[in-house]
């Protein structure tokens, strides 16, 4: 294989590379942005006041009578 075969050779490796290296860092891409800004987004949307702790005063039922 003389010299040029080989630059054709290393040129064809890039290019088929190319497509998967594209998919790889959309996927990426794709995944921080969903677990950075939508993932939370849902999480507070769907399950937000549940974390809200609006009875703090409140003394749960299986506490009654029982002093500290």
């Amino acid at each position: 294989m003389d010299h040029w075969e080989g630059r054709k050779a290393r040129r064809d490796r890039r290019r088929d590379h190319r497509p998967l290296a594209t998919v790889v860092i959309g996927g990426l891409v794709t995944a921080t942005m969903l677990t950075l800004f939508v993932l939370p987004a849902v999480y507070s949307w769907l399950g937000g006041s549940a974390l809200e702790d609006d009875d703090e005063d409140e003394i749960p039922a299986d506490m009654e009578g029982v002093e500290a």
